[in-house]
């Protein structure tokens, strides 16, 4: 009897998705969905990482923890007055 070629790439087939599962189970989905969807690209000038979102195109630029300002500055902001209080 000469057997069949299915049966093994339903074996092959079928250990490749246990081995996606435990793999999303150590990783965590979220960290999967980033590398399925952003390519990395390196430094920047700044040495900073960017990515470039693959559906879109559009490169991001990952930031290290902190604050930082988004936005002009408000004109009517008093130089010396804290962050938030309108002059």
């Amino acid at each position: 009897m000469k057997r069949s070629g299915g049966k093994r790439v339903a074996l092959w087939a079928g250990a490749a998705a246990v081995a996606v599962v435990v793999v999303a189970a150590w990783l965590g989905w979220d960290h999967i969905r980033f590398w399925w969807f952003f390519a990395a690209l390196g430094r920047n000038e700044q040495g900073m990482l960017e990515y470039r979102h693959r559906p879109t195109g559009m490169v991001f630029l990952r930031m290290p923890g902190g604050t930082f300002w988004m936005g002009p500055p408000d004109p009517h902001r008093d130089p010396g007055s804290p962050a938030g209080e309108g002059g």
